[in-house]
């Protein structure tokens, strides 16, 4: 249906996930090399948990990252390039700190202005930038993305700023904060502390009240969290607001806390012995050294990470055309496996479906993830089938496309906790917001239909 359309003035600004890291290449036979494109990428944890997982470490990843928002793709630049330096690993409190943090200290700070200012003067222009130490980690599609993230790196480094200016600076950032709290009330009244089960399922319901404190702390709820340096990397912007549901536990898998482990469990020897909300805080900690430890042996020779800033229909048929600007690196222009992230409830399930599948590669191992969070159903076959607006097998035949998980009746994650959730929070008799819907997570993995069938 034809209707009219707004010009969305002021967007979201998803710095951090929410949902817990998959491995990427999970399906993807042992010995075979990975060509990924990740559409509305957002941060790293995917990669350093794909990184982790991958128990082949031979095994090529070619990684292109799409977002919309440079500002995602010059958080995950600095990232990577400091965990490719700290081979001592002696950083990595200051570098989890000002990923995730809204505010930091001093040391975190310096290490941040320090690496900007590094970066900066390797990325003169885009050809010496692939030439520089990072450039074989480090890529950029095009020359747009490329300056824009420069200039975001140039943003973080506030040494030059008079004390005044700091002071203003400051004010800036505490009223983007400001900004997200309509959202942020609507978000725990709604008690989305449930939605946040699934990053500790399937234990989900033994961490609820942690998860609950911890999100309020990280925002500023307790005073400590407020204390320190504004963090640049959320820094004020008049364009974009911080996402409401920000937390930066939520991309861990939070269970390891709450359930008995098996002495064999690569880090039971290195989670934490206290209790309460902040052993869940230092488990996922723990997590993301051993992660980064992983990352940096497959960044020396067997992964490259490409970055594309632009919406992801349009990326994707930029790439399907051979536009001017991403032939300029000669990156790959079909993919193994394809993760859409939760698109589908931004730009609609079909245009993403349809945008996304032409560029998988023409064998039976590519492989299509779609994820949506939005409720849209009692169950995963009625989400299926209103988020196609027909019957999933009509879906097959059209764009030739097969559910994977709906072919062979099973799937390898739980809905439950969700389905719970709404069954005891009613939905009001009003139309609801995004914020104020359920949450069911639906994560699907789609193949080729005549490839699969044959």
């Amino acid at each position: 249906m034809i209707s009219p359309s707004s010009i969305n003035t002021v967007s979201v600004f998803s710095a951090i996930g929410n949902t817990p890291a998959v491995c990427l290449t999970q399906d993807l036979p042992y010995q075979h090399a990975a060509h990924i494109l990740l559409l509305g990428c957002g941060d790293v944890r995917n990669v350093l948990f794909t990184t982790y997982s991958d128990t082949n470490p031979r095994r090529q990843h070619d990684i292109t990252c799409c977002d919309i928002e440079s500002a995602v793709l010059a958080r995950n630049g600095i990232l990577s390039s400091l965990l490719l330096d700290d081979v001592d690993e002696l950083n990595y409190d200051s570098i989890w700190s000002f990923y995730y943090h809204l505010y930091i200290d001093d040391q975190a700070l310096e290490l941040l202005q320090a690496q900007s200012r590094k970066l900066r003067e390797l990325a003169t222009s885009i050809e010496p930038w692939h030439r520089s130490v990072y450039g074989r980690l480090l890529r950029f599609c095009d020359n747009g993305t490329f300056v824009s993230v420069r200039e975001i790196w140039k943003s973080y480094d506030l040494s030059d700023l008079s004390q005044i200016e700091k002071e203003l600076y400051k004010t800036r950032f505490e009223a983007g904060i400001q900004k997200s709290l309509p959202a942020r009330t609507a978000y725990l009244a709604k008690r989305n502390a449930f939605k946040c089960l699934w990053s500790a399922s399937p234990a989900g319901f033994l961490a609820l009240k942690d998860l609950s404190n911890l999100h309020q702390y990280f925002w500023g709820d307790g005073a400590p969290a407020r204390e320190g340096n504004p963090n640049p990397m959320f820094g004020p912007n008049d364009t974009s607001t911080l996402h409401y549901g920000l937390n930066p536990l939520l991309g861990y898998r939070l269970s390891t806390v709450y359930i008995p482990l098996d002495i064999k469990y690569p880090l039971k020897q290195k989670l934490p012995m206290n209790s309460g909300r902040y052993k869940v805080a230092q488990a996922a900690h723990f997590q993301f050294f051993e992660w980064a430890a992983s990352f940096r042996v497959h960044a020396g020779n067997s992964l490259t990470l490409r970055f594309v800033a632009g919406d992801a229909i349009a990326v994707c048929n930029a790439i399907l055309i051979g536009g001017e600007d991403y032939e300029g690196e000669v990156a790959p222009v079909t993919f193994d496996i394809i993760d859409t992230s939760n698109l589908a409830d931004h730009v609609g399930f079909i245009n993403v479906l349809v945008a996304a599948s032409q560029l998988l590669k023409p064998t039976f191992l590519a492989i299509l993830y779609t994820e949506v969070l939005l409720d849209m159903g009692r169950n995963r076959a009625e989400q299926l089938d209103n988020l196609l607006c027909c019957p999933s097998p009509t879906m097959s035949i059209l764009p030739g496309l097969t559910p994977v998980e709906y072919w062979v009746n099973a799937a390898v994650s739980t809905a439950n906790e969700e389905i719970y959730d709404n069954f005891i929070t009613p939905s009001a008799s009003r139309v609801q917001t995004d914020v104020e819907k359920g949450q069911m997570r639906s994560r699907i993995a789609w193949r080729l239909s005549m490839l699969l069938h044959t």
